[in-house]
């Protein structure tokens, strides 16, 4: 919120950085630091955030340990922070603090002018597919021109993405691994590959994404006949919007545009699609009687005494 959009600009993860400080408070908050060991467990995070985005060359694993070495992180510089270990309380907004080292400029300071008054919990956004987030609004439009104009794949003869030009980096290139995406994580930053499965498909869901699928020949096939160009009136980063033109072989051309991918605030998704992406998960891993135990403890959270038997659940 303070920087939007420049720590992927300059490489970095924000989830893997910015989520250092935040799982810092949370675990903070939980051991019952005061002020100044808190701001000192701030400090001490400043040294432990880290995380770049350079998997995006060549498809490995590394980012998925982002978010949990994030919670490490906070989990490690509150405990230090506890024991009286310290850490520069001008970590943020210092000379060498967090702000100018990792992106060489000056916070937007508005932000943090609403800390304690406005709340930004339910701003917090589900995915409802298993990919980047710059490619949802495009599989929105991809899946609604396939639905409403009854599309076969076989029917197309090119298909153009308008994208921001900031999401081009991640999403469109380079082009040749985005085509023919090598591993199932460089699927998942592929827009070209997302949408031609999309429209194969008519889903886009996590067995989108394994190995097998990705060396779909007629995925690719289509995949290759998806262009992007730039998109200059994009409101990018404000929103994450979507516009998909579909040339089809009889001559005909039809298109849909979504400002926002759903699952955040613009376009929050409906309870019950967020209960099926838990059961489609939870599925994979869990016998179906403790798949029900743990959904109705999640949707029965205000009514319990405490969240021991949530707990347990997932644990059992």
């Amino acid at each position: 919120m303070a920087a939007p959009g420049e720590f992927h600009a300059r490489g970095w993860h924000a989830t893997a950085v910015c989520g250092a400080f935040g799982a810092t408070l949370a675990a903070g908050r939980l051991e019952g630091l005061d002020r100044g060991r808190l701001t000192a467990a701030l400090g001490i995070a400043g040294s432990f955030a880290s995380g770049i985005i350079e998997h995006l060359e060549d498809g490995p694993w590394v980012k998925r340990v982002h978010p949990g070495w994030a919670a490490h992180s906070g989990v490690v510089a509150a405990g230090l922070a506890r024991g009286g270990f310290t850490g520069p309380a001008t970590i943020l907004e210092g000379r060498f603090g967090f702000y100018r080292t990792f992106l060489r400029s000056e916070p937007d300071r508005a932000p943090f002018d609403t800390l304690g008054k406005e709340w930004e919990t339910l701003r917090v956004g589900f995915k409802p597919y298993p990919c980047c987030h710059y490619n949802h609004a495009y599989l929105d439009c991809a899946l609604a021109l396939r639905r409403e104009h009854r599309i076969e794949p076989d029917a197309i003869e090119g298909i153009e993405c308008r994208v921001p030009a900031g999401e081009v980096p991640i999403v469109c290139e380079p082009r040749d691994s985005k085509l023919r995406p090598r591993t199932p994580y460089d699927a998942q930053f592929s827009l070209a590959y997302s949408v031609a499965a999309a429209l194969v498909d008519g889903r886009v869901g996590l067995d989108t994404y394994t190995k097998d699928r990705i060396r779909d020949e007629r995925t690719l096939a289509l995949a290759a006949r998806v262009e992007h160009t730039v998109d200059p009136a994009s409101r990018f980063p404000d929103g994450f919007p979507g516009w998909v033109r579909v040339r089809l072989r009889d001559g005909r051309l039809v298109e849909a545009r979504e400002p926002d991918g759903r699952g955040g605030a613009a376009r929050p998704l409906e309870p019950e699609a967020i209960v099926a992406k838990f059961r489609d998960n939870a599925r994979r891993a869990l016998p179906a009687d403790r798949v029900a135990t743990i959904e109705r403890a999640a949707l029965s959270l205000d009514a319990l005494d405490n969240v021991g038997s949530l707990l347990a659940a997932c644990r059992g």
